[in-house]
């Protein structure tokens, strides 16, 4: 009697999910890298030390632009872990054109950004934004509280625009 099973067919599918396995595991790890260089940059931008911050950013973006092909080629990939770490790189961005330029990044200042990845971070950024205020209110710098408080009400104000199923955008918009 033949076998039931294809012993080849099943050695090569064993293969691809392996390959794929550590294909992942490379993404968690360098994934990690990025984010971490991006949360030093948020806190470099928070003690006003611009160089590390841009030194942070700089590596962050070179661990997105080793992993960037990876990902498109292997969409799965980019769930989790990247996604992360480009949410956390996009806040980084955002916040540090705030501090530098006064003004908030559009997605096109995060290269190869998704769309949720940028708004997760422009969220996430507010929580940034407020924390210096705080601080700024307590030093009386009423005229920066109050950028402050505009920007993040123009950033709440256009997420009233979307329509946003019940996913991780919601639960920070709420």
């Amino acid at each position: 009697a033949p076998p039931l099973l294809d012993a080849a067919d099943f050695a090569a599918i064993v293969a691809e999910m392996a390959a794929f396995d550590a294909e992942r595991e490379v993404v968690i790890k360098r994934s990690r890298d990025v984010q971490k260089a991006a949360k030093q940059a948020i806190f470099a931008l928070h003690r006003g030390s611009a160089n590390e911050a841009a030194m942070r950013l700089a590596a962050a973006a070179g661990g997105i632009a080793d992993l960037l092909p990876l990902v498109r080629a292997k969409p799965p990939l980019r769930h989790g872990s990247f996604a992360a770490a480009m949410e956390e790189y996009a806040e980084a961005v955002i916040f540090r054109v705030y501090v530098e330029e006064g003004r908030l990044a559009a997605r096109a200042d995060v290269p190869g950004c998704e769309a949720e990845e940028y708004l997760g971070g422009l969220l996430d950024f507010t929580g940034e934004l407020m924390r210096v205020a705080v601080n700024r209110a307590a030093r009386r710098d009423v005229a920066y509280t109050e950028r402050a408080r505009d920007a993040v009400e123009q950033v709440h104000g256009a997420f009233l625009q979307l329509d946003l199923r019940n996913g991780q955008l919601r639960k920070k918009m709420v």
